[in-house]
């Protein structure tokens, strides 16, 4: 089974051969909600036939909650993020990726602070990647074993 962080901006996602498409500059997680016979839901069936592990940490949890929120969000898919549907949502998530209780601290990114809790969510799950679109993230390459890659 593999084991990923999923961050912001995820463009694709290869899982045993086939590609599970994301639109760049979108959260796997949030465009699943958004659009749930799309292709980024996916991901959530992957993880509940045991395919694929998906890892979120609190601070991932509470990235997606804050982005479905957000008004610009709230007006293009009102339909889709009703509040009662966005804590359903939320609720789903644990029960398809494991929430990974981050105990690193890790200061690696300088330049924006807020990538470091993906890689320490990537140490303590034991991910094998973290699949993103962010280039602070993406100009490591690896870290502590764990593959950065698009």
């Amino acid at each position: 089974m593999i084991r990923a962080v999923l961050n912001t901006n995820v463009r694709s996602l290869a899982t045993y051969g086939e590609p599970i498409e994301c639109p760049h500059v979108a959260n796997v997680f949030v465009r699943a909600a958004i659009k749930p016979e799309g292709n980024c839901a996916q991901i959530f069936s992957q993880g509940e036939e045991g395919k694929f592990a998906p890892l979120v940490s609190q601070f991932i949890l509470d990235e997606i909650a804050d982005v479905l929120a957000r008004p610009h969000i709230q007006k293009k898919y009102r339909a889709q993020v009703t509040a009662s549907k966005r804590e359903r949502y939320l609720e789903a998530i644990p029960q398809v990726a494991e929430v990974v209780q981050v105990i690193t601290s890790v200061a690696e990114i300088g330049e924006d602070p807020e990538d470091n809790p993906i890689l320490a969510c990537g140490v303590d799950g034991e991910a094998e990647y973290i699949v993103t679109g962010d280039p602070h993230l993406l100009a490591l390459g690896t870290f502590r074993e764990c593959f950065i890659n698009r």
